[in-house]
């Protein structure tokens, strides 16, 4: 029974990571940067959107919702942007180009929201509360998707705003290691629960962090064939590439291994904070 538990466990994490087609390939990205119909793309993800959004039942845990945001706008530029994510992901197979198509996609139509500081700040409250209910085990559709999943998205609208609510700032700022890592995370992980517990506002991942705080942190070896476990190590004893400083392995066998399919995407942003630094204002390179 227990190696029936595990199979199944192992089955779960490797569908997760082949549903939502989390890897970080440069030369699928140049392979899949073909031009497409905005308008249409976002029609589908609407769609999509309108269809989930009218089957989502909140039954909060503890009857506290976190922050939720309930405003109408925003609750339809949220649905919006992850459908666009999902149908971009699902076409690519690239974490930072679905989120960056999302980005682009949502732009025109629900511009009163992507460019208004307080909103994003609602949208950000919208997904922290989000993943907080889905680590304490309440039940709703959204939640369902897991806590990973709605923290990844807190990350990058926090990148959002850090860049000035400009894309090409955004672009060049984001740091897809972290992305990745909580996107992949289960709900008992340390890092995730830290990074949910310093941003809410109520005490609800109070107990939660307590039973997971004498536990390392783990980090997520960028090696995509990484021997380790679901390739993660604890974090204090990885390392960053020197380069770029946000690739992170937990050898140096690792990098070695990693380095053909890291060197592009290393090099862009080596490049990019060269150019911020000699205060150029260029565009994102993979854009």
């Amino acid at each position: 029974a227990v190696a029936k538990e595990e199979q199944d466990a192992s089955q779960g994490y490797e569908t997760q990571m082949q549903m939502a087609k989390l890897k970080i390939d440069s030369s699928s990205a140049a392979q899949n940067q073909n031009h497409f119909d905005e308008d249409a793309f976002l029609d589908e993800a609407i769609k999509l959107a309108a269809a989930e959004a009218s089957e989502i039942e909140y039954q909060w845990t503890n009857g506290c919702d976190h922050g939720m945001v309930h405003e109408k706008r925003i609750l339809e530029f949220v649905h919006a942007f992850k459908s666009a994510f999902v149908v971009e992901a699902n076409r690519t197979g690239v974490l930072i180009r679905a989120y960056l198509s999302a980005h682009a996609a949502t732009s025109k139509k629900y511009a009163d929201v992507m460019f208004d500081l307080a909103k994003v700040k609602k949208v950000v409250s919208y997904f922290l509360s989000e993943a907080t209910e889905a680590i304490l085990g309440g039940y709703n559709i959204e939640a369902a998707r897991g806590a990973g999943w709605h923290a990844s998205f807190v990350c990058y609208f926090e990148h959002h705003i850090a860049g000035g609510l400009q894309k090409h700032k955004i672009a060049a700022t984001l740091t897809t290691t972290k992305m990745f890592e909580l996107h992949v995370a289960d709900d008992n992980d340390r890092a995730l629960i830290s990074f949910l517990k310093r941003r809410i506002s109520c005490s609800c991942l109070d107990d939660k962090y307590r039973d997971v705080k004498s536990l390392p942190k783990m980090g997520l070896c960028y090696n995509k064939k990484c021997p380790l476990p679901k390739r993660k190590a604890e974090r204090s004893k990885m390392f960053c590439c020197t380069r770029c400083g946000l690739y992170s392995y937990c050898s140096s066998e690792c990098q070695k291994v990693d380095w053909p399919d890291h060197k592009y995407d290393c090099n862009c942003y080596y490049l990019q904070r060269q150019r911020e630094k000699e205060g150029e204002n260029n565009s994102w390179p993979r854009n």
